[in-house]
């Protein structure tokens, strides 16, 4: 699942170490790692990826809710 949430962020504003920023503020708590997340959280964040198209500027400075 990592993988394919990492792949879903490349080419993106969250790609990297952003990724963690991104799944934190569409899952609402703190992710520590991609690879932490449950199958469920994974999909949300990768659905998001791809629907979403949510921005740094859209989160303020700090993705992290």
């Amino acid at each position: 699942m990592e993988e394919l949430l990492t792949r879903a962020l490349l080419g993106s504003e969250w790609q990297g170490e952003a990724g963690r920023d991104y799944a934190s503020f569409i899952l609402g708590f703190s992710v520590s790692a991609l690879a932490d997340l449950t199958e469920e959280e994974a999909k949300t964040v990768y659905r998001a990826a791809k629907v979403l198209r949510i921005t740094p500027e859209l989160t303020g400075t700090d993705a992290r809710p």
